[in-house]
């Protein structure tokens, strides 16, 4: 139902809400269905993620290193600035 530990359905869910939930089993012979609202959070987080990144991708003209290109240099060769 979340992300969360939930200790009591109450506390997330009220009789009578409805709920986003993917199947996850389907056991014919007790004739039970097995539903994850976490799941559907998980997912639905993980498409907005990867939104985000397409449209940054899409509208960046600069890369991280074209920015940061000196310092990064720098950082990962220490010493190699100007000497003393």
């Amino acid at each position: 139902m979340s992300t969360k530990r939930v200790e009591k359905p109450e506390d997330v869910v009220q009789v009578g809400d409805t709920i986003k939930a993917e199947i996850i089993t389907i056991d014919k012979d007790s004739r039970k269905i097995g539903l994850s609202a976490k799941l559907v959070k998980l997912r639905e987080q993980k498409a907005d993620v990867a939104d985000y990144v397409k449209k940054a991708t899409s509208t960046s003209k600069t890369s991280l290193g074209e920015i940061f290109g000196d310092q990064l240099k720098d950082a990962v060769n220490p010493g190699s600035g100007e000497e003393s």
